[in-house]
């Protein structure tokens, strides 16, 4: 493929690879999102609605903040973590794992996927909406990426998912060394 293209090419393909890094040019964010500012710009997004969802008034969930001093109080309402303003303490509410909301790295099994937010019901249809502060992407989407990557928090590391333990290698030869590379293709 050596000169296949010419000067005009050549220019045209400079042209496209600056276009990619303009700012403003397309709706896809130029910044990578980890999984807990999406959500957290999500939670942000959704506010005002949920603040007034009726559902979120009768639903109450374990405040990790107050559950150590006061377990009167240490119970709050869906729609009074929306209303006492800070996002972060909901995140945190919703990523503990005897919450019964969520199952860090499953949401298949997380109760907030598979009943509150199904379709027909009023949280599915808020979900099923895109959202263009995230590049379009379904807020659906937003929710389950969350806890796929283990309910992260906005400024904590990345929690590491549980895996099955490595094979340690014990000092056989592999096959590309047994039988050369073009055996492997």
């Amino acid at each position: 493929m050596y000169k296949v293209f010419d000067d005009k090419d050549l220019q045209l393909w400079k042209d496209w690879i600056a276009w990619l890094g303009k700012e403003g040019d397309t709706s896809s964010p130029k910044k990578y999102l980890i999984k807990a500012e999406s959500m957290f710009i999500l939670l942000n997004e959704l506010r005002e609605s949920a603040q007034s969802a009726h559902g979120h008034k009768m639903y109450k969930m374990e405040n990790p903040e107050t559950k150590k001093s006061d377990s009167k109080t240490s119970k709050l309402t869906i729609a009074d973590f929306f209303n006492n303003g800070d996002l972060k303490e909901l995140m945190k509410a919703l990523s503990q794992k005897d919450n019964g909301w969520v199952v860090p790295f499953d949401p298949a099994s997380s109760p907030i996927v598979i009943d509150f937010a199904k379709p027909s019901r009023p949280m599915g249809a808020a979900l099923d909406k895109r959202f263009e502060k995230l590049g379009n992407q379904i807020r659906r989407v937003v929710l389950i990426k969350w806890i796929e990557a283990g309910c992260p928090l906005l400024d904590e590391e990345v929690k590491a998912k549980k895996s099955a333990p490595s094979q340690v290698w014990d000092g056989k030869q592999l096959l590309v060394q047994q039988l050369g590379m073009g055996a492997v293709h």
